[in-house]
């Protein structure tokens, strides 16, 4: 484990701001989706409740008299979509940031969890503090640290009883002892 000096914390500068480019694509869109059926249902709705109403307005010097709903829609449609453009360019913008604090621990798992299947128990995840999922990187690296630990009191069992059966005659009582405690860290395993 690399050990990190407590007088100069290190400064994390983000350099990918696109971890995982298809979970913040999609999460991205579908946020732009609900905007866009947001504005689609607030127009109707101001339609729907103008329908049965009047308005009187000027244009070119006369007066017209027409449907409150048929004046005001070219004026919400624009609205509308300068309003949803804006919008969906700081969300999309917004949520990369967002879900990038939710797809920088994934990934980090990801490599820390196929580096543990091949063996490599000495691994510990580190996240930013902003990073989200900090308790369950904690609790992985307890987990990762005890399996280390019982990884480590097998290995050195496993050295003590070889070195005792290199021996010209072996001493019954130790290979016991030590094969005894072999089998209890083993038994801490539960397996299929």
């Amino acid at each position: 484990m690399k050990e990190m000096n407590m007088a100069e914390p290190k400064k994390y500068k983000r350099k990918h701001y696109f971890i995982d480019k298809d979970f913040q694509a999609r999460f991205a869109l579908k946020f732009c989706i609900i905007l866009i059926v947001g504005a689609i249902l607030s127009t109707g709705i101001l339609f729907a409740f103008t329908s049965n109403t009047l308005t009187t307005s000027f244009q070119d010097s006369r007066i017209s008299i027409e449907k409150t709903s048929k004046g005001v829609l070219p004026a919400m449609l624009y609205t509308n979509a300068i309003t949803l453009i804006t919008i969906s360019l700081a969300a999309i913008v917004v949520l990369i940031f967002i879900s990038h604090k939710i797809a920088g621990p994934f990934y980090r798992f990801e490599k820390t969890f196929e580096e543990i299947g091949g063996g490599n128990l000495s691994l510990r995840i580190g996240l930013r503090e902003k990073d989200q999922f900090s308790v369950i990187a904690k609790r992985i690296n307890e987990m990762n640290e005890q399996l280390n630990d019982r990884i480590v009191r097998l290995k050195e069992n496993a050295i003590r009883i070889r070195f005792e059966t290199d021996q010209e005659s072996p001493d019954l009582e130790v290979l016991r002892r030590e094969t005894a405690a072999l089998q209890r860290v083993l038994d801490e395993f539960k397996t299929e």
